[in-house]
């Protein structure tokens, strides 16, 4: 069935049919409320090149296809050498080495929220919803320069209670929630299945 961002009761009726009543119901206040996700304020990819891997090296901005072809329009990106994305990095690895600090990074300059746990409880978990997308196989050029456009994607990154955390793995019915739910807050459709007869831009927002 296809998404109807005005109607998408349906949809996740459709994606949950063979899941458990309370997945449903979990798939339903992921998809309408904020208790147990939350999503960045707003769309921007802060680090061009990087990816689940590291920075790519096949990314050449001197390299004509690279730059007509792949490299992100200027609206859709952070400046190089922003020093407040910089010094989140930093704070999530004070040597910039670890690629995943770069994408929690992301999101926290977007305007992400982090709740903090109570007492004893579980810290929220920052990660990709788009992980597929962010990963290349070395010597595959396309690949990596789609890995580039998508790996520091604010909208492409959440922010989940442990418990959904831990029942994503067993459920694919809620990474596919929460991409529905990047998809109404920004247009950000990567793999084009929410608005498969739109046009999109590179980095995978409906145009």
């Amino acid at each position: 069935m296809p998404f109807d961002p005005q109607n998408p009761i349906e949809w996740i009726n459709e994606i949950t049919q063979n899941e458990p009543q309370f997945i449903r119901c979990l798939c339903k206040s992921l998809y309408w409320e904020s208790h147990l996700v939350r999503l960045p304020a707003r769309a921007l990819l802060c680090k061009w090149g990087m990816t689940r891997q590291g920075r790519v090296g096949v990314i050449d901005e001197n390299d004509p296809v690279v730059t007509q072809v792949n490299m992100p329009p200027p609206e859709r990106m952070l400046p190089a050498g922003d020093a407040q994305y910089d010094a989140l990095v930093r704070q999530e690895d004070p040597e910039a080495q670890q690629p995943s600090a770069f994408g929690f990074a992301a999101y926290k300059h977007a305007g992400g929220h982090v709740p903090q746990p109570v007492g004893h409880a579980c810290a929220w978990r920052i990660l990709p919803i788009y992980a597929t997308l962010t990963g290349f196989v070395v010597g595959n050029r396309d690949a990596a320069a789609t890995a580039a456009r998508h790996f520091t994607q604010s909208a492409g990154w959440v922010a989940v209670h442990p418990t959904v955390f831990h029942l994503m793995d067993q459920h694919a019915c809620i990474e596919n929630t929460l991409r529905a739910r990047a998809f109404t807050a920004f247009g950000y459709d990567p793999t084009g299945c929410f608005a498969p007869q739109a046009e999109h831009d590179n980095c995978g927002f409906m145009i």
